[in-house]
């Protein structure tokens, strides 16, 4: 079967000029909300787990600290394409 079998639009489905449909732009902003939270949650618990590694070693540095920083900026440049998605959906709504 073709892609194009499985694809219904029903006629309460408002359909933008470029077909995507409104409830699709919905759940693909809240997909990536979710998507942020597990991120951010994995990077709190990561946090807590690279602390004992450190604190384990005795040496009282932070060897940690470097890839804490890294996934860091992972997480805050997923944050930043979930809040430029949601500004473009709610740009979608309004106009």
């Amino acid at each position: 079967m073709s892609v194009r079998q499985h694809t219904t639009f029903h006629a309460s489905t408002p359909v933008d000029g470029d077909g995507v449909g409104a409830s699709d732009l919905e759940r693909g902003s809240a997909a990536m909300r979710l998507c942020f939270k597990v991120n951010l949650a994995c990077y709190v618990f990561g946090l807590v787990a690279f602390t004992a590694i450190s604190m384990m070693d005795g040496d009282g540095e932070f060897e940690m600290a470097l890839p804490a920083a890294m996934w860091g900026v992972g997480v805050a440049g997923l944050g930043l394409v979930t809040v430029i998605i949601e500004l473009l959906v709610a740009e979608r709504r309004r106009g």
